[in-house]
């Protein structure tokens, strides 16, 4: 492969690319300057209008029968940069690197004068919607007519909306696997740049598919490279720059501030305020052991806070500077500072919020974790707060009652948020060993006094960064 820098694109091209950025070019399917021998980029700018550039028997392979119901000409002059991402985790919208990508692909279309396009109904629409809202970016959804999830009406000036219908899917099996709006943007853009494409996904099936499409300018596919790649990734990419694909490589990757030198998994990555009063100390054993208090473990946060709006949220993540990254260490600090649990009604009975609280020791509880893989997360994380029975009882702390479903059922509405069913069929999870305990609405933490709480944390380097902002003892579990 030849790694070609943003500055050196940039004299052959008439569009100049964001700096910090190197593009790895394929050793095969790129024609090259007859003078300088660099890749030649330029005739994916002059691409024909969307499907008149397309042969027949394409449009027949990458989609069997399809009728757009949108007038395609009225883009016919304009550039298409595509966007496809894997869906690869559930906080993928507030990584750093997710979201730099982004940003950078915003830039390239607004240089060029393009518009962003992206399928309506893939994971990351909204963020790519939300961006480009933000950015003044032009963009394009595509939507299957008959979807049951039907995207509002764009109102903003800067989107439009095309629609089509599958008449009959196309008889390549490769292709008939993957979701046919996603093929869609592959084959109708002009740049196609995807963010992430996981190995052995289903994107990278389409992605290969426009490689090898011979309608399909060389060189006009990017595959953003992920910063830290495991083997599987490695190969993935390097058989995608092989086959002619442009890889894109980042520099700079982690955010300024981060503490590279923190290598701990639980790294919370907070600096530091100047001093506290909160003593730090090693987890005694009589408190590890104690039943007097009710324990609250946090979590890596999978979207919004419960108090933020996706739209806020997703404002959050384009302000790369000011990213928390989404660890259970990260929650706590945000308990710490607000001195607030946020109440939630996820996964409960009925409209009324409530903050959840396990009235087993600390010990025990941590001794039960296990993950989760419906809920892609942990049950219990050693990050948290402990604080007396007795307090939580008198700021309205109700125990959960364990019945039958159809018990549930029939009782209030008021009354329903603070029970959990009882197992029904043999090989369900018992959660009555858990002793939850339940608080209605936010639960103000001010009233609470230095010696009826404890914070407590898996290490002492967390320990360290949390205790600034705590006003209970800060322990440490190992």
């Amino acid at each position: 492969m030849v790694a070609v820098s943003a500055q050196q694109i940039s004299e052959h091209v008439a569009h100049p690319f964001p700096a910090k950025h190197l593009f790895i070019f394929p050793t095969r399917r790129l024609r090259c300057h007859p003078r300088t021998n660099m890749p030649n980029t330029e005739p994916f700018y002059d691409l024909a209008p969307l499907l008149q550039c397309r042969s027949a028997s394409s449009v027949e392979r990458w989609f069997g029968s399809i009728r757009f119901d949108s007038d395609l000409g009225a883009f016919a002059k304009e550039r298409m940069v595509g966007i496809l991402s894997s869906h690869s985790s559930r906080n993928q919208f507030a990584n750093a690197w997710w979201q730099r990508r982004l940003q950078a692909t915003l830039r390239i279309a607004k240089a060029q004068n393009a518009r962003i396009l992206f399928a309506a109904d893939s994971p990351s629409a909204e963020a790519i919607r939300h961006a480009c809202t933000r950015l003044s970016v032009r963009y394009v959804e595509l939507q299957i007519k008959e979807s049951h999830e039907q995207s509002s009406v764009i109102s903003n000036g800067l989107g439009r909306m095309i629609r089509f219908q599958s008449l009959r899917d196309t008889s390549d099996s490769s292709l008939a696997k993957t979701p046919i709006s996603d093929r869609a943007v592959a084959f109708l853009s002009d740049i196609l740049i995807a963010i992430h494409i996981r190995p052995k996904g289903k994107l990278l099936r389409i992605v290969e598919a426009r490689i090898s499409e011979s309608n399909i300018t060389p060189g006009s596919t990017w595959v953003a490279m992920h910063p830290t790649p495991v083997n599987s990734q490695r190969r993935t990419e390097q058989k995608l720059s092989e086959t002619g694909a442009i890889l894109w490589m980042f520099h700079d990757e982690e955010p300024e501030g981060f503490c590279a030198g923190f290598t701990s998994p639980w790294g919370c990555h907070r600096r530091s305020q100047p001093a506290t009063l909160a003593p730090v100390l090693k987890a005694p054993s009589h408190l590890i052991e104690s039943d007097a208090y009710l324990i609250h473990c946090t979590r890596s946060r999978q979207g919004p806070w419960p108090d933020q709006s996706f739209s806020g949220f997703l404002d959050e993540a384009l302000r790369l500077e000011q990213l928390d990254l989404p660890t259970p260490a990260s929650t706590l600090a945000r308990i710490l500072t607000q001195q607030r649990i946020t109440a939630t009604n996820h996964l409960k009975r009925g409209e009324l919020t409530t903050s959840c609280w396990s009235a087993r020791p600390l010990g025990e509880l941590l001794s039960r974790r296990s993950f989760q893989p419906h809920l892609s997360r942990w049950d219990w994380e050693p990050f948290g707060i402990a604080v007396r029975t007795q307090r939580l009882m008198d700021l309205g702390a109700r125990p959960v009652t364990y019945l039958r479903e159809s018990v549930i059922r029939k009782l209030s509405a008021e009354e329903q948020p603070f029970t959990q069913p009882e197992p029904s069929r043999l090989g369900d999870r018992d959660w009555t060993e858990e002793r939850e305990w339940r608080v209605a609405g936010d639960l103000r933490l001010h009233s609470i006094r230095f010696w009826e709480a404890f914070v407590f944390t898996p290490n002492l380097p967390t320990a360290m960064q949390l205790a600034p902002i705590s006003r209970w003892p800060v322990c440490f579990l190992e």
